[in-house]
């Protein structure tokens, strides 16, 4: 399926998603979950941009869920800055963020992002460099620089591969290819609007693979039903 159309079904049928949850935007409006759709002007500060760095690195292998009792944790027992967690003793970082799994690699990550954070301050960094941090991939770079520093960069994750491998019927591409299958139509927008394009295609992608199309799909009330190979058995 052409990715502006699939991007245009799945906005009508969700809406903006307010992505990445800020824990600022919950504690202002408490029934948002940290969500803001249609409120392009988050992130807002330095801390935020941190905020959305740390909980992509904290996501990998895990819920949400783990990673807000995570962030918490660390705002409490730590402060939640780049200095602090910087400076902190690994044992008090690794005990905060023990909810997520992998607590000793993603304490040393987060140590490492730290540093870099402050180094690049206020960004953008450049994507090899952060390609060059120990335990950070191309989905964990690509969601920091989209939703942290608003750079049009579409994020690949297992979420986009699952959905397009059952409308195309066959295995998906490596990342990079993949990327670009879904990045060359928006090509010709000016930079904001395609990040924001970006931001809530992957959003709602997320929103769909968890609504329908999860490990196992629920084919039967699918908008893409009639468009997709997987329930035809292709």
């Amino acid at each position: 399926m052409d990715p502006q159309i699939l991007y245009s079904s799945l906005m009508r049928a969700y809406g903006p998603r307010g992505w990445w949850p800020l824990r600022d935007v919950a504690k202002r409006f408490p029934q948002s979950g940290g969500y803001h759709p249609g409120d392009y002007s988050w992130p807002r500060t330095r801390l935020h941009r941190f905020e959305i760095g740390v909980g992509a690195i904290l996501t990998q292998n895990t819920s949400w869920k783990q990673v807000e009792n995570c962030l918490e944790n660390l705002e409490r027992d730590v402060s939640l800055t780049p200095e602090t967690l910087c400076d902190a003793r690994p044992e008090q970082v690794e005990d905060a963020i023990t909810p997520s799994g992998y607590f000793r690699q993603k304490a040393r990550k987060l140590h490492l992002f730290s540093r870099f954070f402050m180094e690049n301050d206020p960004g953008p960094p450049l994507r090899e460099n952060f390609l060059n941090l120990w335990g950070v991939g191309p989905e964990t770079a690509d969601s920091i620089l989209l939703y942290a520093y608003g750079e049009p960069v579409f994020v690949i994750d297992a979420y986009t591969r699952r959905l397009t491998e059952r409308l195309r019927g066959s295995p998906t591409p490596g990342y990079a290819e993949l990327q670009r299958d879904y990045s060359a139509p928006f090509l010709a927008m000016e930079t904001r609007t395609r990040a924001m394009v970006f931001n809530e295609f992957h959003a709602l992608v997320v929103s769909h693979a968890k609504s329908f199309c999860t490990a196992r799909p629920r084919c039967e009330n699918c908008m893409f039903r009639s468009e997709c190979a997987y329930p035809k058995g292709v």
